[in-house]
């Protein structure tokens, strides 16, 4: 949903961000379809799952770079029964390790960056799978 292209021709008219649309209404990358067109909308790329303490809980698809604050953003922001005060990470190195990690919501927490498979939150717990 990151990466939606329409080709005409065999090329690339636009390329957009269906989250833009979605969660913004961003319209700014629109264009008329023309009879043969094609909606190519590759595979999903990385993703999160964002539960508990948010507003819309549901699977992320990430942006490269996306952190800890643009994904809750995503998810409609914190939900009014959270803590907001401290975040537990948890994810599983390569396919083997699992490492749990708790630090504060302050400047730096917040800015953290989400990686693929991070599930959580507990108030925010991510779990890479």
């Amino acid at each position: 949903m990151r990466h939606i292209q329409l080709k005409r021709n065999n090329s690339v008219v636009t390329e957009f961000d269906f989250y833009d649309l979605l969660l913004g209404g961003d319209q700014s990358k629109d264009a008329r379809l023309l009879s043969g067109d094609v909606i190519y909308i590759p595979a999903a790329g990385p993703s999160i799952a964002l539960a508990g303490s948010v507003n819309v809980p549901a699977i992320y698809e990430l942006r490269e770079g996306t952190s800890l604050a643009s994904a809750v953003a995503m998810a409609g922001g914190l939900a009014t029964t959270a803590d907001g005060q401290k975040a537990v990470v948890e994810r599983i190195e390569n396919h083997t390790t699992r490492r749990v990690e708790e630090f504060p919501l302050d400047a730096e927490g917040w800015q953290r960056t989400v990686k693929d498979g991070d599930v959580g939150p507990h108030p925010f717990a991510f779990s890479q799978i």
